[in-house]
């Protein structure tokens, strides 16, 4: 899985988690909409989610989680 515009991450990989754990807090790293400013500084904070069947990108598919966890 992959967690892209994360502020910071609170587990590490291979760590093992439980249903709802915090794994990080959402940030704007990147290139996000709208940019960030100094007077409203969570501009563009968001959270990109992908499953890949392999390694991500390095020839890994991205999956739809809903054709897995019905």
């Amino acid at each position: 899985s992959v967690y892209m515009h994360l502020k910071n991450y609170i587990v590490k990989q291979n760590d093992k988690i439980t249903r709802g754990q915090v794994i990080g807090y959402m940030g704007n790293t990147g290139n996000v909409e709208p940019i960030p400013t100094n007077s409203n500084s969570i501009n563009g904070t968001h959270l990109h989610f992908v499953l890949y069947d392999g390694v991500p990108y390095r020839g890994g598919i991205p999956v739809d989680p809903s054709k897995i966890y019905q």
